[in-house]
């Protein structure tokens, strides 16, 4: 008797806002796991009722595309995709649909999305047009007189102490938790849900996060001011701290002010998984914009020595100027990475060298209790010590991930040869 395949009943279909020039849509499984699918699928999923056969399915679904489609070939698509993907209702992952690998090395919650919510509920007027244009004029015209027009105190970096560092990093951890409410708080007033506020750990970047997965059922325009919201609520403090320095003539607050805006311009970086990558994406309509931009590079090699199976046509199946985008950002982005890693394991040896005496030198520096006792020596011997520690992270993560695909291959191998030599 065939199988009536069923989905799951807790999917939600919406359409994709990109630059394809094909129907894409995204698949929310279970509130959680989120999934882009072509056309071609979304026709599919239409069809799959709980009371079609596969044959009748199959017989509908070569009408519905206009191209034959057996049985046997639908079955791959159903119980390999499908299935994959924790579609299907009688799936084993059906009630814990496995989620995307996350870009981060582990996610610590901070405030759950139940309390920033609280704040979120009146934060969401400052993306109201007449408010945001306000305030936006306002942020424009006082950065223009602050690095234009007002002639302020000489700033060096020698002029900063470990009280002014401490005070500094005390700020931006205020001013980034803001940022992230600005995500959030954006995604609600577009009326997407957000999630919690947490930090974890990018590359070898600490930094913080607001889970804002939902704002892909949102249109390009309105992702795009969710992945500036950030950037305008951390900007919206920064008159604050001048205002503040005027009245109190604290020097620290200037620093601020430079440190904030180094900081902001860097989110904008398109490269690493910061604000920018995601404005990038949402501007050029290509979702996975880093991933896309890996494979088209395999397959340009692939093309080269002939291997090519036709997948570029599709990658590069979007609007024209997203195409030119995209072939720029390419180019770019990979010559980024590719200086980027060796810059950094060109001088990791050295940095190796010097660690073990770095480490000493920062257990003996930690006597608090010694006469000699110097807070900015203590803090200058743990910042030599942060960047080697964070890149041996980063590394022991690179070979952990390496590993674990060798075993999966080596199993995967080894089941297989299993099976072969148990069926003979």
């Amino acid at each position: 008797m065939d199988t009536i395949p069923k989905i799951r009943t807790d999917l939600e279909i919406l359409p994709l806002d990109t630059s394809s020039m094909s129907q894409k849509y995204l698949v929310v499984i279970n509130g959680k796991k989120r999934l882009e699918i072509s056309d071609h699928i979304y026709r599919l999923l239409m069809l799959i009722d709980g009371t079609r056969t596969v044959d009748e399915i199959a017989e509908l679904y070569s009408l519905e595309i206009n191209e034959e489609v057996t049985p046997d070939n639908l079955k791959k698509i159903i119980y390999h995709y499908l299935k994959k993907n924790g579609i299907l209702d009688n799936d084993s992952t059906e009630d814990d649909p496995k989620k995307k690998k996350s870009i981060l090395y582990f996610k610590i919650s901070l405030f759950t999305s139940e309390k920033i919510s609280i704040l979120t509920n009146y934060l969401q007027y400052l993306f109201v047009k007449h408010v945001f244009i306000t305030l936006f004029s306002f942020i424009v015209l006082s950065l223009l007189y602050f690095y234009f027009l007002y002639s302020g105190p000489e700033i060096t970096l020698s002029s900063f102490t470990v009280a002014d560092i401490f005070i500094i990093y005390i700020l931006f951890f205020v001013t980034t938790l803001f940022h992230e409410l600005g995500h959030a708080s954006s995604c609600r007033y577009f009326g997407a849900k957000h999630g919690d506020i947490g930090v974890g750990l990018y590359l070898y970047f600490p930094v913080f996060y607001a889970d804002v997965t939902d704002a892909w059922r949102l249109n390009r325009k309105q992702r795009t001011v969710v992945d500036l919201a950030g950037v305008y609520f951390q900007m919206l403090t920064i008159p604050i701290f001048f205002i503040v320095y005027k009245i109190t003539g604290e020097l620290v607050f200037i620093k601020v002010i430079y440190f904030l805006t180094f900081s902001l311009i860097s989110t904008l970086n398109p490269f690493f998984r910061f604000d920018g990558y995601w404005l990038a994406s949402d501007i050029s309509g290509i979702p996975n914009l880093r991933k896309r931009s890996v494979e088209a590079v395999s397959l340009y090699f692939k093309k080269i020595f002939r291997r090519n199976n036709g997948r570029s046509s599709q990658i590069l199946n979007v609007e024209k100027k997203s195409k030119i985008f995209f072939i720029i950002y390419v180019v770019i982005s990979n010559s980024f990475f590719i200086l980027f890693f060796y810059f950094l394991f060109k001088t990791f040896p050295d940095m190796m060298k010097k660690y073990p005496d770095q480490i000493m030198n920062f257990i003996n520096n930690c006597n608090f209790f010694d006469s000699s006792f110097n807070i900015d020596i203590l803090w200058k011997s743990f910042s030599a010590i942060v960047l080697p520690t964070l890149l041996i992270i980063m590394l022991l993560r690179i070979l952990y991930s390496i590993f674990q695909k060798l075993m999966h291959f080596l199993t995967k191998s080894f089941k297989k040869k299993y099976l072969q030599n148990k069926i003979v």
